[in-house]
């Protein structure tokens, strides 16, 4: 059984070229291209003419290739009366050939397909594949800017990054010590003290420092063993300036009863949460009651942002 021939045709919806059974030529078949009905005209066709001998080839001569607008005028008269456009046309030397060789835009495509099975060949990996690479790392990227400019925004003023905004503060007396946050500002304090506020510019934590000269009999208290009990009123002082400022409430837990005498402060006002100290000393010529606290949404009591705060303070004591 001899095996089917193929022609190259080409469709006259979108234009591209595919093969075709030579029994098919004329008749209305589907493109798989854009699987629209199409009359199978061919676009390149060279039979060679019956020759004695099996294999022997033919010169042929074909005409003048007409131009591209009459090629598609000839093409689509052909689809319109459904015959072929091929027609016998005799060579210079008598010699009976086919017209309708390759000449034309659509014929230059058919004549660069390779396989004969497939007039088209699938882009060979290379740039698009290393191109695809790229798009794919750039848009990991983008997405995890993305995800990290969202969490940054989020976390603003709402007391995270406490530790990257410490400054080293020193008192204007060379007396005090401690790392506060930022650029710190003083207040006036109507207990004839001194504070020095600082708040954090992403974090929005408040940290601060205060200081107060004791009076003679307050000094004297502070040396005798029950100087915890004696002194309770500069802790409640201190409670009610963290009330004015912050709202909410706290309690307080004695640390350390001699000298130094340290009181520690607990805060909760529900949107802020505060940890600080009280510390009496009663050394030197110019005893002294100092008052340190940091308070922040979010804060959390003994955290290393913490810790760091309250280690960090120093006080020198005048002989």
């Amino acid at each position: 059984m001899e095996a089917a021939r193929y022609v190259p045709v080409a469709c006259m919806v979108c234009g591209r070229p595919f093969q075709a059974q030579q029994e098919q030529l004329g008749l209305n078949i589907v493109c798989p291209w854009c699987q629209s009905l199409t009359p199978a005209l061919p676009i390149a066709t060279a039979s060679p003419a019956a020759s004695a001998q099996p294999g022997a080839s033919v010169a042929a001569s074909s005409p003048s290739p007409p131009s591209s607008l009459e090629q598609a005028a000839s093409m689509r008269e052909s689809a319109a009366s459904g015959t072929e456009s091929a027609s016998p046309t005799a060579s210079s030397s008598g010699s009976p050939l086919l017209s309708g060789a390759s000449s034309g835009p659509i014929a230059a495509i058919a004549d660069r397909s390779a396989p004969r099975d497939s007039l088209e060949t699938p882009p060979l990996p290379g740039r698009s594949v290393g191109w695809r690479r790229w798009q794919a790392t750039l848009t990991l990227v983008g997405v995890f800017l993305i995800a990290s400019f969202t969490l940054i925004a989020l976390r603003f003023r709402q007391g995270y990054g406490i530790s990257a905004e410490w400054r080293p503060f020193v008192s204007p007396d060379g007396q005090v010590q401690i790392d506060l946050l930022g650029s710190p500002w003083e207040e006036p304090d109507s207990q004839g003290g001194r504070r020095f506020w600082s708040r954090g510019w992403y974090s929005g934590a408040y940290a601060w420092i205060g200081w107060q000269d004791l009076t003679e009999q307050q000094a004297q208290a502070a040396r005798s063993p029950d100087a915890r009990h004696k002194l309770d009123g500069l802790i409640q002082a201190e409670l009610e300036r963290w009330q004015r400022h912050f709202g909410g409430s706290g309690h307080t837990a004695t640390l350390q009863f001699s000298e130094p005498l340290i009181v520690e402060i607990r805060w909760d006002a529900g949107t802020c949460r505060g940890q600080g100290r009280v510390v009496v000393t009663s050394q030197g010529s110019n005893p002294r009651v100092y008052y340190l606290g940091i308070a922040a949404p979010h804060l959390v009591f003994d955290s290393v942002a913490v810790r760091h705060f309250l280690d960090s303070f120093r006080y020198a004591s005048t002989p």
